[in-house]
């Protein structure tokens, strides 16, 4: 592995298959439970999840319980106040579970910014994620967090990038950007000006590949564990 030579300031991480373990499989669960629940088929409740994942993902519904509400109704289900409570405290779970740094997310966290880099995050997620962020041990890690469903942008939006630059007070030649390649974030965060770097993940469910192309066509700079970012920096 090559090093950079660079005068980076800032290193921005993607948050789930990078910085925290990748929630999927814990997401389907979640939601089979949720769709029991609710006493209608999963394939049924799946569909809707997924053709809902702009409004999830860039918090256009404002909070979990309007995003159940909205739901039930257009699924034809009677509105039920402890069907809502019910799956909202299903998602806050969820959420709390998998709002975990791993023990390399946190080492090298703390190495980088002993060395005097900043640290940013940008995370396509949910608004239950943003709802549970503030108890969750990551604000405390990161100088600066991104989440989509609070500020309406989603990777590889331009301007998703170009926040957390303004945040950090840093410009684009100035970051690397760390990512498991979900949704095209490598590119986005090159074509806005950053250096990328994809880590290399094991995928938990083949579905996730889906969404993760861009890890099995990446080109650019690899690494294999959070270890080698300092190695890259150095």
């Amino acid at each position: 592995m090559s090093k950079i030579n660079s005068s980076f300031k800032a290193v921005v991480f993607d948050l789930f298959g990078t910085l925290a373990d990748e929630p999927t499989s814990k997401s389907i669960i979640t939601n089979q439970i949720i769709s029991a629940k609710f006493n209608i088929p999963y394939g049924e409740f799946e569909k809707y999840w997924q053709d809902s994942v702009i409004d999830r993902l860039s918090g256009s519904l404002e909070s979990t319980n309007t995003y159940f509400s909205v739901m039930l109704s257009e699924l034809g289900i009677t509105l039920d106040s402890s069907l809502i409570d019910f799956a909202v405290n299903a998602r806050r779970l969820f959420a709390t579970e998998v709002l975990q740094p791993r023990e390399s997310a946190t080492h090298s966290i703390s190495e980088l910014k002993r060395l005097g880099f900043q640290i940013g995050m940008v995370s396509n997620c949910g608004i239950e994620i943003v709802e549970a962020w503030q108890n969750s041990k990551f604000p405390s890690l990161i100088d600066h967090s991104i989440l989509s469903a609070k500020v309406g942008l989603i990777k590889p939006d331009p301007q998703i990038y170009s926040l957390v630059c303004e945040r950090l007070k840093i410009n684009a030649n100035e970051c690397l950007y760390i990512g498991d390649g979900g949704d095209w974030e490598l590119t986005g965060a090159e074509r806005f000006g950053m250096t990328a770097a994809l880590l290399q993940t094991a995928y938990e469910l083949p579905e996730e590949v889906s969404y993760k192309l861009e890890a099995i066509t990446w080109q650019g700079l690899k690494i294999e564990n959070l270890g080698q970012v300092t190695e890259l920096l150095q």
